[in-house]
């Protein structure tokens, strides 16, 4: 029940987000960031969210048999942070032609798509950590927090009036880091 608050939370603050960026940056610059969205929703989960599942299911089963996280941790920090290395420097190597042809030259974009990659990384190793330790209301509030920290920024961005599109990619990429 508790994870399903956190991604209905989630849900409505993603829409909110696009909503929001939608009508604030106007159909380009709207249709570049989600661009970012989408690269961010398929490298991140697609490479990510393995690590989570791995680690949530060694971290419970040592803890069933009274054993700590720690071992689990070392080494999912390294295997995470190879990954992240690997997919930085594959997007370094094309950064040229994702900033040119996807992003339409907003090289904003692309260091907010590097930073996502982190984030989640981040973000994806703290989530198996926490349901490994069946701390379902601290996943709850993880997941409802990115999308809510994802949100604000933005409605503060269009209050403002702001209709560069760095500043929501940016917002998108911090997101699960803070």
């Amino acid at each position: 029940v508790a994870i399903t608050i956190g991604i209905v939370i989630s849900g409505v603050a993603a829409y909110g987000f696009l909503v929001i960026s939608g009508r604030a940056l106007g159909s380009k610059l709207y249709g570049d960031l989600s661009v970012l969205w989408v690269l961010g929703f398929l490298a991140g989960p697609g490479v990510f969210m393995p690590l989570e599942q791995e680690v949530s299911r060694a971290i419970a089963a040592r803890r069933a048999k009274g054993l700590g996280a720690q071992p689990v941790l070392r080494r999912a920090i390294a295997l995470g942070a190879g990954m992240l290395g690997l997919l930085a420097i594959a997007s370094f190597v094309a950064a040229g032609p994702i900033t040119s042809r996807l992003f339409d030259h907003h090289s904003t974009l692309f260091v907010a798509f590097l930073i996502c990659l982190a984030s989640l990384y981040v973000g994806y190793l703290a989530r198996g950590y926490l349901s490994g330790n069946s701390r379902f209301g601290a996943y709850s509030v993880l997941v409802a927090g990115e999308g809510v920290l994802r949100l604000l920024p933005v409605v503060a961005f269009s209050a403002l009036g702001w209709h560069e599109v760095g500043p929501y990619g940016l917002a998108f990429g911090l997101a699960p880091l803070v």
